[in-house]
C-alpha cells in the first residue's frame, strides 16, 4: 500500500497536527508501508525535509497549485491521499472552503482514494452573529468535504457522531485517539534531581500543567489547588509547562492577577516555549499532573497523552459523554465534571501521597503504550483504510 499525506506544517514548527502526521508517518513506515509526505515549500531547508520521502513542494494551498506541485514528484501514484484537517491551518478564521476542491482534484488527478483526519472541523454555536455564521459555515464546509472523500477519521466518539450527522450517507468513519507529541527521553535520577533543584526547593511538591491557555481549560482551578495545598502545610508549587504565557497573554495576565491576589505568584513557575526533548525533562519533574479541562479526559488531547506517556499521576474530571472510548486513568483521580471543590481536594490528596503514587503511576505509562502509542495508532489507521 502507498499512502501520501498532505499537511501544512511539520516539526520543528510547533504544531500539534504536524507532530501527529510526522509520528504517524514514521510508525507506518516501520510497518513497511510506502509513505510519502507533502508539505509547505517554506520548510524545504528544515531537517525533516532531508528525508527522501518528504517533499516540501507546496507553495500555495489552492487546488491547482497543489496538483502542479505534486506533478513534479515523479512516479507518484498513491493508493490513498490522507489529508490532515484543522480549519484554521488552511484559511483565515477557519474559512477553508477550497479544501473540498483540493480533495476533488487529488482524486481526479491520481485516481486514488481520499481519507481526511478531522482533528477539528466545526465552531461552537453562539448567539453572537459572527460566531453563529461561523458555526453554520464550518458545518457546511465539513459537509462539502465529506461528500467527496472515501473515509473519515477523527479522534473521539463525539466528533464521529457529528461527522455521521453531517455526512448524510454511509461514509466509513473511524475513531483513532491521538498519541503523544512528546516522546519520553531517558534521564537518570541524579540528573533529574539537579535539573529540579535549579527550579524548585529540595522538598517541593510540584503540580504540573502542560497546555496552551484558553477559558475552557480552566487554569484558575490549579491556582486554587495550589492555595489549598499550601494552606495544609505542603511546600506546593505549580509548574506551567510550554508556551502558556505567549498563547493567550490576556488570559495569562488574569491568571497571574489571581495568583498575586492569593499571594501565590512566587510559587508558580513557567517554562516558556521549549523543544519536545526539554518538555519531556520538565514533565519528569512533576509530582501530580492536573488536567483541568472542563470536558474532562479525552482521547483527543495530546497534553494528557504526554502525561500518561511519562507515567504521571493525573487528576481530572470524568469525561463528557462521547469524548472517549474505554478510556480510564489507572493511577490518579477523576471527579465529577464542574465539581471544583472535589477536584481541589483530590489534587491536594494526590500531592500528599505523591511519593507512593510515583511507583504506581508507571501503570499510566503501561496503559498509554498499550492503547495510544504510535504503533497502536498506525495499526488502527491501516485498519481504517482497509489494509
Amino acid at each position: 500500500m502507498k499512502i501520501s499525506f498532505l499537511v501544512r506544517w511539520l516539526p520543528p514548527k510547533i504544531d500539534g497536527v504536524g507532530d501527529y502526521t510526522w509520528n504517524l508517518a514514521c510508525a507506518l513506515r516501520e510497518f513497511g508501508i510506502d509513505v510519502q509526505l507533502f508539505t509547505s515549500g517554506e520548510q524545504a531547508n528544515k531537517s525533516l525535509a532531508k528525508n527522501e520521502w518528504v517533499f516540501p513542494v507546496i507553495q500555495q494551498w489552492q487546488p491547482k497549485a497543489i496538483i502542479e506541485a505534486l506533478k513534479t514528484v515523479t512516479g507518484h501514484s498513491p493508493d490513498w491521499f490522507c489529508f490532515q484537517f484543522v480549519p484554521q491551518l488552511y484559511g483565515r478564521g477557519c474559512i477553508a472552503w477550497q479544501v473540498a476542491e483540493i480533495l476533488k482534484e487529488l482524486k481526479k488527478r491520481f485516481n486514488c482514494k481520499i481519507a481526511v483526519t478531522f482533528h477539528e472541523f466545526t465552531s461552537g454555536w453562539s448567539l453572537n452573529p459572527k460566531y453563529l455564521f461561523l458555526a453554520i459555515f464550518t458545518r457546511l464546509q465539513t459537509r462539502r468535504m465529506l461528500s467527496v472523500i472515501d473515509s473519515a477519521i477523527t479522534t473521539c466518539t463525539c466528533y464521529k457522531e457529528i461527522l455521521r450527522y453531517l455526512s448524510g450517507h454511509l461514509l466509513p468513519i473511524d475513531v483513532i485517539p491521538v498519541g503523544s507529541n512528546i516522546e519520553p527521553i531517558f534521564i537518570n535520577s541524579e540528573e533529574l534531581t539537579v535539573h529540579r533543584r535549579e527550579i524548585f526547593p529540595e522538598q517541593a511538591k510540584v503540580f504540573g500543567l502542560f497546555s496552551t491557555l484558553s477559558t475552557f481549560k480552566n487554569f484558575p482551578i490549579a491556582i486554587k489547588a495550589l492555595q489549598r495545598a499550601r494552606q495544609q502545610g505542603l511546600n506546593a508549587w505549580l509548574y506551567l509547562i510550554g508556551n502558556v504565557e505567549s498563547s493567550e497573554p490576556k488570559l495569562f495576565k488574569e491568571l497571574m492577577y489571581l495568583a498575586d491576589k492569593l499571594s501565590l505568584k512566587s510559587y508558580i513557575v513557567t517554562s516558556g516555549e521549549l523543544s519536545s526533548e526539554n518538555i519531556s525533562i520538565q514533565l519528569q519533574m512533576v509530582d501530580v499532573f492536573l488536567f483541568t479541562q472542563i470536558n474532562g479526559i479525552s482521547t483527543r488531547n495530546t497534553a494528557l497523552m504526554a502525561a500518561l506517556a511519562h507515567g504521571l499521576p493525573v487528576v481530572s474530571f470524568v469525561p463528557q459523554s462521547g469524548l472517549f472510548d474505554h478510556f480510564n486513568i489507572p493511577c490518579g483521580t477523576l471527579v465529577d465534571r464542574y465539581n471544583e471543590e472535589n477536584f481541589i481536594k483530590a489534587a491536594v490528596d494526590c500531592l500528599k501521597k505523591s511519593d507512593d503514587l510515583s511507583k504506581n503511576a508507571l501503570s499510566n505509562r503501561d496503559y498509554f503504550y498499550s492503547h495510544f502509542s504510535w504503533p497502536i495508532i498506525a495499526k488502527r489507521y491501516l485498519e481504517a483504510l482497509g489494509a
